[in-house]
């Protein structure tokens, strides 16, 4: 088990319990995640993608069950329990040269490109023949998620993280939101060299570390990234909330970080980030540094982060 992160609290009570309020509905954003075969496609029009066995229909062949699985898959497995569903250009990325320019790393990670060849999508495919992974969603080939079986191999191997792969943290996430969430803490593991932690993995390690029980009024970012000694809260707002709401989330990261600590936004376009830096301004939050996903592209991951007394912050 991992150490206790110290956005954690110190101290819970088994007795109480977090309730978080639903997401609103996803929206396609185009340009954003994909191109041509886009999220529309891949979510099959209502946006939601749903943790759930019986969308495989199709029954996959188990040719030589027996086979032991190499590094390489297992690598595979593990990533797909971390991020819940993974493009095949994302899995490409994590795969990388280290070399790799960070701009074309940039562009797997959002699934903008990516060959249906090669290594990568040969053990793909092994893994799908052998019922361990699947598509995530029947609208889209190249969007991959881990079955039950391929959990439990990863329990056999040793390797799972977490108790059950199924299981979705505050309600049905969309594809578009799971993705971009994916994206960033690839680019944030490969490009800044920080320690990512997904939303699934927080709440994991939260729930060991707290005697089974959400404590209450605790929050889960969307990433947790560890970078430079520091833990910073990472929140993909691709849908905008109500001003109380905002109100209210920002006064408990500025209570739990403390006058040095930032949680770091990335809304879909510019006049976004604007939007949300200005009322962050109004209601007195230094705490929320803001960035847009097409200038976090741009920037090959590397990205400059704003608060709105215009404070900067690079990952680094």
């Amino acid at each position: 088990m991992l150490e206790k992160p110290s956005y954690f609290p110190p101290t819970s009570n088994p007795a109480l319990q977090v309730s978080r309020p639903d997401p609103a509905p996803a929206t396609n954003l185009k340009g954003v995640v994909y191109s041509g075969a886009g999220v529309g496609a891949a979510v099959g029009g209502n946006g939601m993608g749903l943790w759930d066995e019986k969308q495989q229909t199709k029954k996959l062949s188990t040719t030589k069950p027996n086979r032991k699985l190499g590094r390489f898959d297992q690598k595979i497995l593990e990533l797909l329990e971390t991020w819940g569903a993974l493009g095949l250009g994302q899995l490409m990325g994590a795969f990388g040269a280290k070399g790799r320019r960070a701009g074309t790393m940039m562009e797997l990670f959002f699934n903008k490109a990516f060959r249906s060849e090669g290594k990568v999508y040969k053990h793909v495919r092994k893994l799908q023949r052998r019922g361990l992974i699947r598509n995530y969603s029947s609208q889209h080939r190249f969007l991959y998620g881990l079955t039950r079986k391929g959990h439990a191999e990863l329990v056999r191997l040793g390797l799972a993280r977490l108790p059950d792969c199924t299981k979705e943290i505050g309600g049905p996430i969309s594809v578009e939101h799971r993705l971009v969430c994916a994206a960033v803490g690839l680019a944030a593991e490969r490009i800044w060299g920080a320690k990512a932690r997904s939303e699934r993995q927080v709440y994991n390690e939260l729930i060991e570390n707290s005697g089974g029980r959400m404590p209450a009024g605790f929050r889960l970012p969307d990433l947790l990234i560890e970078i430079g000694g520091e833990e910073i809260p990472v929140e993909i707002e691709l849908h905008q909330k109500s001003n109380a709401r905002y109100f209210r989330i920002w006064r408990y990261y500025r209570e739990k970080l403390g006058g040095s600590g930032r949680v770091l936004y990335l809304v879909p376009i510019a006049r976004r980030r604007g939007g949300l830096l200005k009322l962050a301004g109004k209601l007195g939050f230094g705490v929320v540094y803001a960035c847009d996903l097409p200038a976090f592209r741009a920037a090959g991951g590397r990205p400059v982060f704003q608060n709105f007394r215009g404070q900067e912050y690079l990952p680094q």
